[in-house]
């Protein structure tokens, strides 16, 4: 159960930062990353203890509401009572009630603006470094699969971290700075 468990804190996490990160883009202002991931882990140690499944942020939702201009809890009330009504009011799970192409077309939906949103608009806001990680993370996923695509995409960003950390000048400050922030300590 252990390395399950461990890939499942390590997937949970990524996404969990990912949706953060999303969230952060769509507002234009940092958000404090922490707070934001002991939250999820307290709705997944809260879910865990009571049978369910583990999960993030839903970051569409949250984008959703902000585009459409909702500043209060009222729609994730909304939320929460018609899945209430789901779970507990319906006699058969209730994607007995929705066609197939209706789920494709979603997802096809999601995986347009994912791709459209950090494969060509995100182009302007990363370095190049940065950017090509993505681009070549993407493209390994496509012909390596998912897990090794994955696996690849990590090694590059290490391998991009390892030779921006080198190219420093003698002050310590980067010669090409991305949008994240850290100490060098000389």
């Amino acid at each position: 159960v252990l390395p399950n468990w461990l890939a499942m804190v390590c997937v949970v996490a990524f996404s969990s930062s990912l949706d953060v990160a999303a969230i952060e883009m769509e507002l234009g202002r940092p958000l404090d990353y922490d707070s934001e991931l002991q939250t999820v882990g307290l709705g997944n140690l809260v879910s865990g203890g009571l049978g369910g499944f583990s999960g993030s942020y839903i970051f569409s939702q949250t984008i959703l509401n902000m585009r459409g201009g909702v500043a209060n809890r009222l729609s994730g009330v909304v939320v929460f009572v018609l899945e209430l009504v789901l779970v507990f009011g319906c006699p058969a799970p209730p994607t007995a009630f929705c066609p197939t192409g209706a789920f494709g077309g979603l997802l096809l939906l999601i995986c347009l603006e994912l791709t459209t949103e950090w494969l060509w608009h995100a182009r302007h806001r990363f370095s190049v470094a940065e950017y090509s990680v993505c681009v070549f993370t993407f493209c390994a996923i496509q012909s390596l699969g998912l897990e090794a695509g994955f696996a690849a995409g990590l090694v590059g960003a290490g391998l991009a971290f390892a030779c921006s950390y080198a190219d420093t000048d003698a002050g310590g400050v980067l010669l090409r700075p991305s949008g994240a922030c850290r100490s060098v300590a000389m």
